[in-house]
């Protein structure tokens, strides 16, 4: 019992492999306490892929039939994403979109692009060196 506890206590020191997992709201409003660390947004939709990255994206709730009512868009980084990430997410989900096959958990680390940048007034959120685990 005892081996038990000291493996479980070790691999939940960061470092160690383990990603705190939470919801695209959580990360909004949680996200300047997590810099640095790697996180796993549990589920959003791959969107606007492109080069520059992707955007795990949440909605809430709908307004008409067809709205694509966002209420959090969390930016992944293009250049650090797994390749086969972006690959297939500019395959199937350039757009903005609520479908399926683009429905995702991201698991990255959580920087401030604007202070990496050295803008210190201004602050935006992203994932990077991140991997979509797709949930389709």
């Amino acid at each position: 019992m005892r081996r038990i506890l000291i493996g479980l206590a070790a691999l939940s020191i960061p470092g160690t492999g383990w990603a705190q997992t939470m919801t695209a709201n959580e990360f909004a409003a949680l996200a300047p306490q997590k810099i640095g660390q790697v996180v796993t947004v549990d589920s959003c939709f791959a969107s606007n892929a492109s080069t520059a990255g992707v955007d795990c994206v949440s909605f809430g709730p709908q307004q008409a039939h067809d709205d694509l009512n966002w209420n959090v868009l969390i930016p992944v980084d293009g250049n650090t994403i797994d390749r086969q990430s972006l690959l297939r997410a500019l395959n199937n989900c350039a757009d903005l979109n609520h479908r399926t096959d683009c429905r995702v958990s991201v698991t990255g680390t959580v920087r401030d692009a604007m202070a990496d940048m050295g803008i210190n007034d201004t602050h935006m959120y992203v994932l990077k060196a991140a991997t979509l685990k797709w949930l389709n």
